[in-house]
């Protein structure tokens, strides 16, 4: 059984962090919705990877995928586990990047 926890370091509540495992042909992803919505489950990762269904709880707690073999749960699980450490990442501040390309202050030409 594989597990991960991805905890953004810009939440204060730990509770929020999205948990993946997997059980089989099925993953299981708690806190889903503060990474995904149910479009986006379907669309990303259900059907890409030929998923036989979708489970999601009201609260947007609960998921539950299922696939057709463990090999494709297992690439799902690694496809959650990317996503979770992608959002830990600090994410790029655009304001620090803009002019970098055709900014007054770039310090060329002498």
């Amino acid at each position: 059984e594989l597990h991960s926890s991805a905890r953004s370091t810009r939440r204060d509540d730990d509770e929020a962090a999205m948990t993946v495992q997997v059980r089989g042909c099925q993953i299981a992803i708690i806190n889903w919705s503060t990474m995904w919505s149910q479009p986006q489950l379907k669309g990303k990762l259900l059907d890409p990877l030929n998923g036989t269904s979708l489970q999601v709880s009201s609260d947007g707690i609960h998921a539950q995928l299922t696939f057709p073999d463990e090999t494709t749960a297992g690439r799902a699980y690694r496809i959650c586990r990317m996503a979770g450490e992608q959002a830990m990442q600090p994410s790029h501040v655009p304001d620090r990047e803009e002019g970098n390309n055709n900014g007054p202050a770039g310090g060329q030409g002498q």
